[in-house]
């Protein structure tokens, strides 16, 4: 994944991550999210597993949907597109027009309703903010920072009317 994140909003736009200098805080929600997506395949002993286990126990509400909302890359393009794709990409790993349809089918799946990515960031914030150390996943500052901030840009889409969001590091 990237340093850079992106808000997707259904209207067609997105918002970039950043703080009020016009920095992108995306390393810290790539970091975060990246590891939260992968914890149920690693061992049932592994520190990220039994972090996030105790995160999600202390939560009332669905913080996983923020791991589902993700996804990485320059994708848009449509299920029609893969002539488009193949001369975007000519001399890179070949992908089968089979593989690329399931991909651009997986990222489709990723939006989701703007309330419920705003409850999660907003239960997500109040349970972070306790937790201190820091781990190769999270930072008590950074990583809070980096939530506040993609709270603001969900402000923001709502403000102009967004129904569904997902997000996008680069």
């Amino acid at each position: 994944m990237g340093a850079y994140t992106y808000l997707e909003v259904d209207y067609g736009n997105t918002i970039s991550v950043t703080d009020e200098r016009g920095a992108n805080l995306g390393k810290g929600l790539d970091a975060f999210l990246t590891v939260y997506s992968t914890i149920e395949y690693l061992g049932k002993e592994s520190p990220e597993l039994r972090w996030f286990e105790r995160l999600e126990n202390a939560s009332g509400g669905d913080i996983r949907v923020l791991t589902r909302i993700i996804y990485s890359g320059d994708w848009n393009y449509t299920t029609k597109d893969y002539d488009k794709f193949s001369k975007d990409y000519v001399g890179y790993l070949p992908l089968s027009e089979e593989d690329f349809i399931r991909t651009i089918k997986k990222i489709e799946e990723t939006w989701e309703s703007i309330d419920v990515v705003n409850a999660a960031v907003n239960e997500l914030l109040d349970l972070l903010e306790p937790i201190e150390g820091e781990t190769h996943w999270f930072s008590p500052v950074y990583t809070t920072r980096s939530f506040k901030v993609l709270r603001d840009a969900l402000q923001l889409a709502t403000s102009r009317g967004a129904k569904k969001v997902r997000l996008n590091f680069r």
